[in-house]
């Protein structure tokens, strides 16, 4: 029965070690960045007119309660 404590116990505690540890690290040193020149371009993309139609137009919606909402206890 002492033994089987003790195991438990012991068990425990590594557990807890384990769960508490700080995630592992990489030491890998970072890359060199490459002599090559990267070369990017430029596209253009056409400008939409979001103006040309007409906005929606919002109704307010009565509740179950009418249209004069008043606070309550």
């Amino acid at each position: 029965m002492r033994k089987n404590r003790l195991f438990l116990s012991v068990s425990l505690v590594a557990t807890l070690l384990a769960a508490c540890a700080p995630a592992e690290t990489s030491t890998k040193s970072p890359e060199v960045a490459s002599a090559t020149p990267i070369i990017v371009e430029l596209t253009v993309t056409p400008i939409v007119d979001l103006t040309a139609t007409p906005a929606p137009t919002v109704q307010a919606v009565a509740t179950s309660r009418g249209p004069n909402l008043e606070a309550t206890d």
